[in-house]
């Protein structure tokens, strides 16, 4: 899986060189940067599941396919140049996406369950996803130095889930971390170009459902009926889908 991984990435660093390379001689390339925030949607954004709950087998568990995130921020560069006809563009797109936690709802569950004998808090890390799309975009002229870009990209993404711990009355008594996990994704979105080099970019990403893996270590102290001491994660579904806001400038 590895390798086939760092052999995509390969291949869309190899053709964008290729590409920049050869269209450089027409200056028809262009690079742009950009930054901003990340919206959450849909079940990515929910705070909590419909059967969230603290059990003494398996811990803390806050819902299937809810992510808890709430608004991040990213950035990226994108390079594009144009192919076929006037105003349409091959591009392609790296970026770098990150959601923290929002543990409100599900904090105040597992209190209520503890009939708030214990002091209950959550550590938790962030949501992080490096998508590598490529596609078309087509640019409408608007009168003067702005146009309407209109893009559709799919491609590669490497994401993790955020990381979890549990600590009850100051001791750590769950801890869970996720790998790095490969799957499939697109993004949609509008631009628009003004000043010949700043751009205003509204874009949706559906990064799928990803299937994590990753480590659970429950505190057998604390929940001494679990099977084991370090429990394996596998296939933990999360679908991941965003809004993405950003200003950006051609180099």
């Amino acid at each position: 899986m590895t390798r086939s991984i760092i052999s995509m990435l390969a291949l869309l660093l190899l053709t964008a060189a290729l590409m920049a390379q050869e269209e450089e001689q027409k200056k028809n390339v262009s690079f742009t940067i950009f930054a901003g925030a990340t919206v959450p949607l849909g079940n990515y954004a929910e705070p909590i599941g419909v059967n969230a709950g603290l059990t003494r087998r398996f811990g803390f568990q806050a819902g299937e396919f809810v992510g808890m995130a709430k608004t991040g921020f990213g950035t990226g560069i994108e390079c594009m140049t144009e192919v076929l006809t006037e105003n349409l563009y091959w591009s392609i797109t790296a970026q770098f996406l990150a959601n923290p936690i929002d543990d409100t709802e599900i904090t105040a569950l597992f209190r209520h369950q503890l009939d708030d004998t214990s002091t209950v808090a959550f550590d938790n890390g962030t949501w992080m996803h490096i998508p590598v799309m490529t596609g078309l975009s087509y640019a409408l002229p608007l009168g003067g130095d702005f146009r309407l870009f209109v893009t559709l990209q799919g491609g590669l993404n490497l994401t993790q889930q955020a990381s979890r711990r549990a600590i009850v009355d100051g001791t750590v008594v769950e801890e869970t971390t996720f790998e790095w996990t490969p799957n499939f994704g697109y993004q949609a979105g509008l631009g628009i170009e003004f000043m010949r080099s700043y751009h205003l970019i509204f874009r949706y990403l559906n990064l799928d459902t990803p299937h994590y893996a990753g480590t659970r270590i429950p505190n057998v102290e604390f929940f001494p009926e679990t099977p084991r001491r370090e429990m394996d994660i596998s296939g933990d579904a999360r679908s991941v889908s965003m809004f993405f806001i950003a200003l950006g400038y051609t180099l």
